[in-house]
């Protein structure tokens, strides 16, 4: 197996939501890129429709098993540290939903090769040309977010929550060489890690945030309005440990 590129996708209860005809049509139009599903302490069948699916594609497809439920940002962190045992040049996420299809992560994948990029991020970016279906309150919330995040972290950012991200095996290391602060809001704590080694004099030279051709919001979301209040607390904890520069 070639891991040149891995893509990470966490799974916490997912069997009903893993179109398995689509990912392994989607991966053997991606050849080159391989996909790491981690498997977050499921209780239901996931691990075994991601061990099937293994079995189908098995050059390009991987299952890291958690037996114990850890949160998104704990089974991506993991997912990375098993993806760096390959070698990889570059590696990434994305929802195992394919709210973000393989095809676009794999596209992004390639602009920042192509561009010299360390870190490409998807946007959410609403506009002519464009299919991003999102329902009206996640977007209005969304955006009130994001107007946190960027003035939090001192950077004009749309959407650091959007979730399909890749960036070269060196960024990666640095960004994922601890665990996260949070849960709720790890993507924000990754630009914090960003900014201790790309300054926002420099950033744009580096880092390129992607207005996504598609995005669809699929139903069954475990992000709800009722979380909002474990959000504003990761909001103070990343205030407290790193400031606004």
């Amino acid at each position: 197996m070639k891991n040149e590129n891995i893509v990470v996708i966490p799974c916490y209860n997912e069997a009903a939501r893993i179109d398995t005809k689509n990912y392994l049509e989607s991966l053997k139009n991606c050849s080159e890129l391989s996909v790491l599903f981690v498997n977050d302490g499921s209780k239901d069948n996931t691990l075994a429709v991601l061990q099937d699916l293994a079995e189908k594609l098995p050059n390009q497809i991987m299952v890291l098993d958690a037996p114990k439920n850890g949160g998104k940002a704990q089974a991506i962190y993991l997912g990375m540290q098993e993806a760096f045992k390959k070698n990889p040049n570059f590696v990434g996420y994305i929802d195992a939903d394919l709210a973000v299809s393989i095809e676009e992560y794999n596209e992004i994948s390639q602009i920042l090769k192509k561009e010299n990029k360390k870190f490409v991020f998807g946007s959410r970016w609403k506009r002519i040309g464009s299919k991003i279906d999102r329902k009206i309150m996640r977007h209005y919330i969304g955006r009130v977010f994001a107007t946190f995040s960027s003035n939090l972290l001192g950077l004009d950012v749309y959407d650091t929550q959007c979730g399909a991200k890749v960036m070269d095996k060196d960024t990666a290391q640095y960004v994922f060489k601890d665990k996260f602060s949070v849960n709720w809001i790890f993507d924000v704590e990754i630009f914090f890690r960003l900014l201790q080694i790309i300054p926002k004099s420099k950033f744009s030279d580096s880092v390129l945030e992607y207005p996504l051709k598609e995005w669809r919001d699929v139903e069954g979301s475990k992000v709800k309005i009722s979380h909002s209040i474990n959000i504003l607390k990761d909001f103070w904890i990343l205030k407290r440990r790193y400031g606004k520069k």
